[in-house]
């Protein structure tokens, strides 16, 4: 790093000014994930966990404190196949977290509605069942989930402008 900065004037490149904050991420600020994988009743298992994708930045007092794209897991909280009698699959899934370095930001869910699926209203997780008797559901990579953070947690950032 001190080579870089003393290297920087010779190589007629400006030294970046990097410097930490922290930001208090409040209980109940909206984050808005997306399925990174292809889910369906007929592969899902209850207790499965699934990769979901922050959407978009999160900012706070207009500095980024969770960039989109930053990784969070969720879980299939029930998955039910197809019925004999016709009944459609079911999966319901629920956000868990996500982690910036060492930080861990717990999360709930809100019922979300992506691609014409109807969602079923549950407390926390998101309930996607079949358009039609017997069919499997399914739910897209890139659908939509509303989530919220769990608790007020203090997250440790690096600027690069604003220092």
């Amino acid at each position: 790093m001190i080579a870089a900065l003393l290297l920087a004037p010779l190589l007629g490149a400006a030294p970046v000014a990097q410097c930490e904050r922290d930001l208090t991420l409040a209980e109940g600020t909206a984050i808005r994930l997306l399925t990174a994988e292809r889910l369906s009743s007929k592969r899902a298992a209850t207790g499965d966990m699934v990769a979901l994708t922050v959407a978009e930045d999160v900012k706070i007092d207009g500095v980024v404190a969770i960039p989109a794209g930053t990784p969070a897991k969720g879980q299939i909280t029930d998955a039910s196949g197809t019925g004999a009698l016709g009944t459609s699959g079911k999966l319901a899934l629920r956000p868990l977290y996500l982690q910036l370095g060492e930080t861990i930001v717990r999360l709930d869910g809100r019922v979300s509605r992506d691609g014409g699926l109807p969602a079923g209203t549950a407390i926390g997780m998101v309930a996607i069942s079949g358009l039609f008797g017997g069919r499997t559901a399914q739910v897209p990579v890139g659908s939509s989930l509303d989530s919220t953070v769990r608790r007020t947690v203090t997250l440790h950032v690096t600027l690069t402008e604003g220092c």
